[in-house]
């Protein structure tokens, strides 16, 4: 199954869809990615802080462009108030594969929350969500705590806030539920 192609060269198909076959395990993997994706639009729409605002990106792939992530949130007057890194990875070890790391990167968080007004996300699954929460880390190297909201739908999927280290939030307390 592993090695299968799903063909794509179809009379009806999307004009974004530039190629004419995909492995088959990567259609899994953009399927997985956009039900957590449609998980967190689904939660932003839910809380008042959030269910003002608009989608000024919504693309969940393999790569983003410098300065985009997967989907990001503005407010009326067209700035960016929420950025998001979906991500379908389902490992209980962390960063494996670098894929927090590169998201974190592209949130612009690597050497620690910026102070401009945006909130951070990541969007994974629960088994990734402890991992990288674990009290096991070395977090006095990290510059940014995480704070945990769970989405509460079938998928599992949970939102996990990068917050500057500094905020005082001590490595219990990053798992925090203030917005439910």
């Amino acid at each position: 199954m592993k090695r299968m192609h799903v063909d794509l060269k179809v009379t009806a198909r999307p004009s974004a869809v530039c190629k004419d076959a995909e492995r088959f395990g990567e259609v899994v993997n953009m399927i997985a990615t956009l039900e957590r994706l449609i998980a967190a639009l689904g939660w932003f729409e839910k809380h008042p802080e959030f269910s003002v605002l608009r989608v000024n990106e919504c693309h969940p792939s393999t790569s983003s462009a410098k300065g985009s992530n997967d989907l990001m949130l503005e407010d009326a007057a067209g700035t960016v108030v929420v950025r998001c890194e979906v991500s379908d990875v389902a490992s209980a070890s962390a960063d494996s594969n670098g894929k927090e790391r590169k998201d974190i990167a592209s949130l612009g968080c690597s050497d620690g929350v910026p102070v401009d007004g945006v909130r951070r996300f990541l969007c994974i699954s629960p088994e990734f969500a402890r991992t990288i929460q674990s009290l096991k880390r070395k977090w006095e190297l990290r510059p940014y705590r995480y704070r945990e909201f769970a989405i509460g739908d079938a998928t599992g999927t949970v939102l996990v806030e990068l917050i500057p280290a500094s905020t005082g939030l001590s490595k219990e307390a990053s798992h925090a539920h203030p917005i439910q």
